[in-house]
């Protein structure tokens, strides 16, 4: 089993020029002081916040101008990490130096050298990815009193992202219950799934669409008719009709203009009747004149009496002449209104035959098209139903695989729940206090009073000794427990729970603690590494550590630029 162990911890700010360096040891570490507010949980978040997890620090702690310098070593291997906001620098054990400037890099840094798959799926917009964070390595080691001694375990910023369930998931990463290769398979039957509904629906949809057209065909029968000679006969058809609707505009031309000449004709009528009339009423007797003379008889109007015979002679002429034109025009009018009705009957009864032959090939396309869409159909529902056949297989091959995994962790939650029972009882916890609930891994457990910090404790350590029992090869990771007498706790409470915490050969992982007054708890035959915190509240770092190692710092500094 790889094994990871904080060494030393150097933490700066580069503002004041202060520091403080922490000193580790594999096995039990205690940091403990008389007061509150000296430094404990600032140096517990540090040991994760230079790891790349984003911790919740206090307000009164400035990050900006902070440096943070960890050893570590890896199966005895050393590695140093070095962090300043978002930028990181790692010195490998061969002397390499790694400049990562993106926490998803450090991410992968670290799946490498600790050789693991610490992935969480996650959901965005609906879509399933895989997502990797630092942070999840570390989950289940760490309990900060702030927030880490709460249910959900939410010890560090960044993580409403991943909903509480999916949080849940990443717990089976680090049993070994899970890995890559679970996300791929379970990835790839999620996709499988939703294709195949997808699917389906268009499978329905299908099924509607042929259903329909066949109802179409039943109601319109078959057609005998050439699509050709449909064609060919509306066209000529529409060609006659435009034939005839030029004849037709011509008609009435030709009408309008013989309606327009009678009117004329009978306009010279009127005139030449009101004439003869008017002179009818105004006739004039003429006298002869006897010479004085001769005693011969004269005439004396014969001139105007001549002239006036005259012209009425031929107006009489001309009106029987107008009344003969008019009559001819009447007639004429008559023959081209004949004319112009049969061409409009005919013209009507060739509209008739077009609609008749268009209603045939609509008809006619309809049922081809009818055809066609039900043959695409059928084929595309026999494609559908082979893509079916496939992928349940598919599906049925890799819920098999993925079985295998549930099975796993199936025996995890077995081994952590037996776990979880018997520390209970170690840790004098009651059923009826928990209410007795069968809690699975990553389940909130609920608890009041006295009880509460145990019942965390419990969880924790059920879930790490499961690990160990699950996968032995799996790494190995610094337990933190920053306050665990944080809600004034009494002694005897306390004395339980420190107890517990220092007890030899629970797990082999290097145990770091802090909390106030701690020498009280400790036994003689213990061995454990006091930290001891002696500085005034608020004043973790001073400027003698900065100086002793300033140019130890410079350097750091130097490496963390480019």
């Amino acid at each position: 089993m790889s094994k990871v162990v904080f060494k030393e911890l150097l933490i700066v700010d580069l503002g004041t020029k202060t520091a403080q360096l922490i000193t580790f040891t594999d096995g039990k570490n205690m940091l403990t002081s008389h007061n509150n507010h000296v430094g404990k949980s600032l140096i517990c978040k540090s040991l994760y916040h230079v790891l790349g997890a984003e911790s919740f620090f206090s307000d009164t702690w400035k990050r900006v101008d902070s440096l943070y310098f960890l050893k570590f070593d890896v199966d005895n291997k050393e590695y140093k990490i070095v962090r300043k906001n978002h930028i990181f620098t790692i010195y490998e054990p061969n002397g390499c130096v790694v400049k990562l400037y993106r926490v998803k890099k450090l991410t992968e840094y670290f799946n490498k050298i600790f050789d693991l798959d610490i992935k969480l799926v996650a959901k965005d917009d609906n879509k399933t990815i895989i997502s990797s964070a630092p942070v999840f390595m570390y989950l289940p080691y760490y309990i900060d009193q702030e927030n880490g001694w709460t249910p959900e375990t939410e010890s560090f910023d960044r993580l409403a992202q991943f909903s509480k369930p999916q949080r849940k998931i990443s717990l089976f990463y680090h049993l070994g219950c899970y890995g890559e290769d679970f996300v791929k398979k379970n990835l790839k039957m999620k996709q499988l799934l939703d294709q195949q509904a997808v699917e389906d629906e268009e499978y329905e949809d299908c099924k509607r669409i042929t259903e329909y057209l066949k109802d179409i065909l039943d109601q319109n029968g078959e057609i005998l008719a050439d699509e050709a000679e449909l064609t060919e006969k509306i066209n000529n058809n529409r060609a006659k009709l435009d034939a005839i609707l030029l004849k037709l505009e011509k008609l009435k031309g030709e009408i309008v203009k013989l309606e327009n000449e009678k009117t004329l004709a009978m306009h010279t009528k009127e005139q030449l009747e009101n004439f003869f009339k008017k002179e009818n009423k105004q006739k004039k007797i003429f006298h002869n004149v006897q010479c004085p003379e001769c005693g011969y008889e004269f005439s004396i109007d014969f001139k105007e009496r001549f002239e006036r015979e005259y012209i009425l002679e031929n107006l009489a002429i001309e009106l029987s002449r107008v009344s003969d034109e008019i009559a001819s025009y009447q007639e004429k009018i008559e023959k081209k209104n004949k004319k112009y009705m049969e061409t409009r009957a005919d013209f009507v009864q060739l509209e008739k035959n077009i609609s008749s032959d268009e209603d045939l090939y609509n008809k006619y396309i309809k049922i081809r098209s009818a055809k066609s869409l039900i043959q695409e159909n059928v084929q595309r529902i026999g494609e559908l139903t082979l893509n079916k056949e496939k992928r349940e297989e598919e599906i049925k091959s890799l819920s098999k695989e993925l079985k295998e995994y549930k099975k796993k962790a199936e025996t995890a939650e077995l081994i952590y729940k037996s776990i979880l029972a018997k520390l209970f009882s170690e840790l004098n916890i009651s059923k009826e206090e928990v209410n007795a609930n069968d809690y699975s891994i990553g389940d909130s457990i609920s608890a009041s009073g006295a009880y509460k910090d145990r019942v965390i404790l419990a969880k924790y350590y059920a879930f790490l000794i499961a690990k160990l029992k699950m996968n032995k090869d799996i790494v190995s990771f610094p337990i933190v427990i920053d306050s665990p007498r944080g809600d004034e706790q009494d002694k005897e409470n306390a004395k339980i729970i420190m107890d517990f915490i220092l007890k030899e050969n629970i797990l082999d992982n290097q145990v770091i603690v802090a909390t106030i007054d701690g020498n009280e708890f400790i036994k003689k035959e213990m061995s454990i590494n006091v930290i001891d915190l002696q500085n005034e509240k608020h004043k973790l770092l001073n400027h003698s550590v900065y100086v002793q190692y300033e140019k130890n710092i410079l350097e750091l500094l130097s490496n963390l630029t480019e």
